[in-house]
């Protein structure tokens, strides 16, 4: 293999991104995010996410929406978060889909669950955890399993639950883990 150089690597990105490649905007992006090879600068991050997410590239748009989420580089916009995770999700992103599952339980802009930025809304929580976990997402896994075990969003069922929650258990997600000692 090749030995990590994240000063050679900011220097392809560069080179890249002044050919307008989205992909490349997006790794700008995380070393400004990351300080990789460079002082750290969410604002600059935030830039970057925005070039190459306005170019349909999923990572970017679910990296900005978490921006807008956390309010780093931007100023706090659950709205905008779900505008971006969404747009991410559309385009079969597990973790944004999982991150709107989060939102829509919570209520946050990019949460259905307990509603930031958007209602609460269990039934399209649960259908953003499903999405997630068919991409083997171990959070979203666990989540959905809840879902089924509590009968948010979706008829409970605990054969269904203790599936979700031992696929993500599989996994080694911790919450999981301990989850799956009530079904025994």
């Amino acid at each position: 293999g090749v030995e990590q150089n994240h000063a050679e690597a900011l220097k392809c990105f560069r080179q890249a991104a002044g050919h307008d490649v989205p992909a490349a905007y997006y790794n700008l992006g995380l070393c400004y995010e990351k300080g990789w090879g460079l002082p750290q600068d969410f604002t600059q991050a935030v830039a970057c996410y925005r070039r190459a997410a306005e170019q349909d590239d999923p990572d970017a748009q679910r990296a900005l929406g978490n921006c807008y989420f956390s309010g780093q580089g931007v100023g706090r916009d659950y709205a905008q978060a779900v505008v971006w995770l969404r747009k991410a999700a559309a385009q079969n992103d597990g973790c944004a889909q999982y991150n709107l599952g989060v939102c829509y339980a919570n209520g946050f802009g990019v949460c259905y669950i307990e509603g930031w930025g958007v209602g609460v809304d269990c039934a399209e929580a649960a259908s953003w955890f499903r999405r997630a976990a068919e991409q083997d997402h171990a959070g979203a896994q666990y989540n959905l399993g809840v879902c089924y075990y509590m009968g948010h969003g979706v008829d409970a069922d605990k054969t269904e639950a203790r599936r979700w929650i031992a696929a993500a258990a599989e996994k080694g997600n911790a919450d999981a883990v301990r989850a799956l000692r009530l079904f025994d």
